[in-house]
C-alpha cells in the first residue's frame, strides 16, 4: 500500500516535533516524498526539500549539502539510510516503531 504524499508530510512533521527538531517554515503546507534529511546542528533542523528517489537524494548530499552531521531517512520504510558514496544509500538502522 503506497503512503500519500500528505502522509509523508504527517509523519515527518510529527516526527520532528517530537523529538525538538525545527521545521523550517517552508516545509509547512507542502506535500513531502519519502526521503527527508535532518541536519544534527545545535538545534537539530529539518531540512525543507524531500526526496522521492535516492538520486535526488544523493545528488543532493554530493553537491549541496552543508559540511554537517545529518540524518538521511526514509519515511516510507522507516529506516534511517547511510550514504556511502557512489549512487545509491544504504539501510541501516530503524527509526521508527
Amino acid at each position: 500500500m503506497a503512503t500519500s504524499r500528505r502522509r509523508y508530510s504527517d509523519l515527518i512533521r510529527g516526527y520532528c516535533e517530537a523529538r525538538s527538531i525545527q521545521i523550517p517554515i517552508g516545509f509547512k503546507g507542502k506535500s513531502a516524498s519519502r526521503y527527508a534529511i535532518i541536519y544534527l546542528e545545535d538545534p537539530p533542523r529539518l531540512v525543507a526539500r524531500t526526496w522521492t528517489v535516492q538520486a535526488d537524494v544523493v545528488y543532493y548530499l554530493n553537491n549541496l549539502a552543508k559540511d554537517v552531521p545529518m540524518q538521511i531517512l526514509d519515511f516510507k520504510e522507516g529506516v534511517e539510510m547511510i550514504y556511502k558514496g557512489g549512487n545509491h544509500l544504504h539501510r541501516d538502522k530503524p527509526f521508527m516503531d
